[in-house]
C-alpha cells in the first residue's frame, strides 16, 4: 500500500511597500528589484510604490511582480493626501493577492502601515 504523496509547491505572495521602484533611481528600489528577481519562482510580489514621474504607467508587470505606482508631488499637500488615498485604495483592492507586507525604508507614506 504505497501512498502517492506529491510535494506541493507553495508560492509566497508579498506586498512590497517602497518609496521608488525602477526605473526611478533609489538605493532601496535597486535592492528591491534585485530581491524580486532573485526570488523568481518562489515569491510573487505586489510592489506598491510612489513616483514623482507622471510618464510611468500606474500599473505594470515586471518579472514576477505587479507594480502599482501612485504619483505624488512632495511639494504639494493636496498631492500627498491624494496619494495617501490612492495608496490605501490599491492596498485594499489587492489585499487578497498577498500574504505578507514588507515595508522598505521609512517615510511619510509608511505611516499608513
Amino acid at each position: 500500500m504505497g501512498m502517492n504523496i506529491r510535494k506541493q509547491t507553495v508560492i509566497t505572495r508579498v506586498c512590497l511597500v517602497i518609496g521608488a521602484y525602477p526605473p526611478e533611481m533609489s538605493g532601496g528600489g535597486s535592492q528591491s528589484r534585485t530581491l524580486v528577481n532573485a526570488l523568481r519562482g518562489k515569491v510573487t510580489y505586489v510592489v506598491l510604490s510612489t513616483t514623482m514621474r507622471q510618464d510611468l504607467p500606474r500599473i505594470s508587470r515586471q518579472a514576477n511582480a505587479v507594480i502599482l505606482r501612485v504619483y505624488a508631488n512632495p511639494r504639494s499637500l493636496y498631492s500627498k493626501v491624494s496619494a495617501a488615498c490612492k495608496f490605501t485604495y490599491y492596498f485594499w483592492r489587492y489585499r487578497h493577492t498577498f500574504h505578507i507586507v514588507q515595508v522598505r525604508g521609512m517615510s511619510q507614506k509608511n505611516l499608513l502601515f
